[in-house]
């Protein structure tokens, strides 16, 4: 079989899993996709290098959301109390 169509159906696989388990609402209840996947990228960088936290930046970087809409989200989850932000020089 071709590498990249393997890759592909890997991928779609992968895609399929991970949005049956996030819209299970055992697991993520009164969470919406975007909040999911900003926690995922913050719980990956805690485990690789928490020295270094991510900024609103780097989560716009990441996601290819545009600034307003990260705020939107971060100030949701930040309400809901599933983070807390603090000011960084870096952003």
């Amino acid at each position: 079989m071709d590498p990249k169509s393997n890759a592909g159906e890997r991928l779609l696989s992968a895609w399929l899993t991970l949005s049956s388990t996030l819209w299970n609402e055992r697991i993520v209840t009164g969470m919406t996709f975007n909040e999911a996947f900003v926690c995922n990228l913050l719980k990956r960088q805690a485990e690789c290098a928490p020295e270094q936290p991510l900024t609103a930046t780097d989560l716009c970087e990441r996601t290819r959301l545009l600034k307003s809409q990260m705020n939107k989200i971060l100030s949701e989850m930040e309400r809901k109390d599933y983070i807390r932000r603090s000011r960084s020089d870096r952003d």
